[in-house]
C-alpha cells in the first residue's frame, strides 16, 4: 500500500504549504477519515506482504525447502508428486558462486530445473565438474 501512503503524504505537504499556522488539524483527503493514512498504508503493506508470503508456505509445503546433491540424490525433503520433468514446460534456477555447483548440477539432473540465471564465474565452476566428451 505504498500508494496509500504516497497520497497521505502529499496532501500533509500540500496542507503544510498552505501556511495552515501552528496547531491546524488538517481535515481533509484521506486525513479525515484516519489520523494516521500514512502509517495506516505502511501497515497494510507489510500485512499484505505477511499473508502472501504464509500463503505461499500454505499452498505448496512440499516445494519448498528441496536440496538436491550432484548426484541426484534428494537432501532434506522427498521431492513431491506433483512436480518434477513434464509437469512444468519451464522450470528457472536462480544461484550464484561457484560453491553451489556441485548443488546446481543435481538440480538439473533431478529434474527439478532446466534453465538457469546465474553469474560467468558459477557458469565455469559448473562447467568445470561435468566431464569433457
Amino acid at each position: 500500500m505504498p500508494l496509500i501512503e504516497w497520497i497521505a503524504d502529499e496532501q500533509m505537504r500540500a496542507f503544510q504549504k498552505s501556511s495552515p499556522g501552528p496547531g491546524a488539524i488538517m481535515k481533509t483527503g484521506l486525513w479525515a477519515r484516519c489520523r494516521h493514512p500514512n502509517y495506516l498504508g505502511e501497515i497494510l503493506f507489510w500485512m499484505g506482504l505477511f499473508l502472501f508470503v504464509i500463503g505461499t508456505f500454505i499452498t505448496y509445503p512440499k516445494n519448498c525447502n528441496n536440496f538436491f546433491s550432484a548426484n541426484n540424490k534428494t537432501v532434506v525433503y522427498p521431492v513431491p508428486i506433483n512436480s518434477g520433468p513434464g509437469n512444468t514446460p519451464l522450470t528457472i534456477g536462480v544461484a550464484a558462486t561457484p560453491e553451489k555447483a556441485a548443488g546446481i548440477i543435481g538440480a538439473v539432473r533431478s529434474g527439478m530445473i532446466n534453465a538457469l540465471v546465474t553469474d560467468v564465474n558459477t557458469a565455469q565452476a559448473i562447467l568445470d565438474r561435468l566431464p569433457v566428451n
